[in-house]
């Protein structure tokens, strides 16, 4: 169970004043450690299983550069200097998660049916950022297993729709903060929406991913009219990010 501060108060418990923040933490999320350990080992394990490609060189440095202006727009949620790594797994169903340790997953197919611009992958690695940082996972109990297939694997980091909520909000702020724009990740919710997240390996009901879209796009209107908005909108996607959508495309 993940324990969450309220909706109004989000953005002054992630940016008030640092001793607010650190009694407020203590709210944010309980954990074991010794879970995050075993989630990490068998996250690692499955990586190598079904042997995802790490991306090493331009692609890698291209997304480490904006996970670098994440972290430094918003260094009280970014709260260390580990750096990530990037793993992309050739696989027609779109999905995406992370580990603790800043491992960071995208499937190919994710890249295919939603990743169409810039600003959407932006969206997506802030998602998962959030996730890997507070570390918000599901507690369940694993078993390690040699045969754990994909679907079975990406039940680990579902978390009820409740949770996702907040850390939508989390990604908005998060986004605007760092100059991006959190129209780009409605967008994302509404796409994955309209198809039902077709080639997603872990299925919503129809309901919750409505119900989700519906609060963030009630969030993004509250934040501008308490003069919150986003300042960024860009449309057009750099040449890192074609180079990239075309590794992907060549795995």
């Amino acid at each position: 169970m993940f324990i969450f501060a309220s909706c109004s108060n989000i953005e002054e418990l992630m940016f008030g004043e640092q001793n607010r923040y650190e009694r407020a933490s203590e709210m944010v999320l309980l954990e074991s450690s010794d879970y995050l350990d075993q989630l990490d080992f068998v996250g690692t394990k499955y990586i190598q299983e079904v042997k995802a490609a790490r991306l090493i060189g331009k692609q890698a440095h291209y997304l480490e550069s904006i996970y670098g202006q994440l972290r430094g727009k918003n260094e009280i949620v970014f709260d260390d200097d580990k750096s990530p790594t990037f793993y992309i797994i050739k696989d027609e169903s779109s999905y995406h998660f992370s580990l603790p340790g800043r491992i960071f997953v995208f499937s190919s197919g994710l890249f295919k049916k939603f990743i169409t611009n810039e600003e959407i992958l932006i969206g997506i690695l802030t998602f998962e950022s959030i996730r890997s940082l507070k570390a918000i996972y599901k507690r369940s109990l694993i078993i390690p297993s040699l045969n754990m297939n994909s679907e079975n694997f990406l039940k680990l980091f579902k978390i009820d729709s409740e949770e996702k909520i907040k850390v939508d909000q989390w990604v908005y702020i998060v986004l605007r903060r760092a100059g991006y724009d959190p129209g780009a990740y409605l967008k994302y919710l509404q796409m994955r929406n309209k198809i039902n997240e077709e080639g997603s390996l872990v299925k919503r009901s129809g309901y919750d991913l409505v119900r989700e879209e519906f609060m963030y796009k009630s969030f993004m209107v509250k934040q501008k009219i308490k003069g919150r908005g986003a300042s960024v909108n860009k449309e057009n996607s750099s040449k890192d990010f074609y180079a990239l959508t075309t590794y992907v495309e060549r795995i």
